[in-house]
């Protein structure tokens, strides 16, 4: 019993110097030097910044080619279908259309607007 202070005190120390050991270790190691990009990443960056550069004009020009698209639909839509004529009210009254002439015989006062074909004889 009387070595039992002497084994726990060297068990703390031993259990202390055990933990601190990799923080230490790691303390004295020189760290390691940035890695340097080589040729073929620094190609590499160049390439994906041209990329992107060519995407976003591809990207304007495909901005603007929709918008003339949907400038020539709505001209091709105006152009199949005429503007309505306005209404019957605001117009001066329509030219009047001839009449065909009367069948023979008929007199000038029984003339109808009616196709000769649709007159009863």
């Amino acid at each position: 019993m009387d070595d039992l202070p002497l084994i726990l005190g060297f068990t703390v120390v031993a259990f202390v110097l055990g933990a601190a050991t990799p923080v230490i270790v790691h303390r004295l190691e020189p760290a390691p030097p940035p890695p340097r990009p080589s040729q073929d990443l620094l190609q590499l960056r160049e390439a994906v910044g041209a990329l992107d550069r060519t995407v976003g004009d591809l990207s304007k020009t495909v901005s603007g080619l929709t918008a003339d698209v949907n400038r020539l639909r709505v001209e091709v839509a105006a152009a199949q279908h005429p503007p309505e004529p306005p209404s019957p009210s605001a117009s001066p009254p329509a030219p009047q259309l001839e009449t065909a002439p009367a069948a023979p015989g008929a007199s000038a006062g029984e003339a109808s607007d009616q196709p000769p074909e649709a007159q009863s004889p």
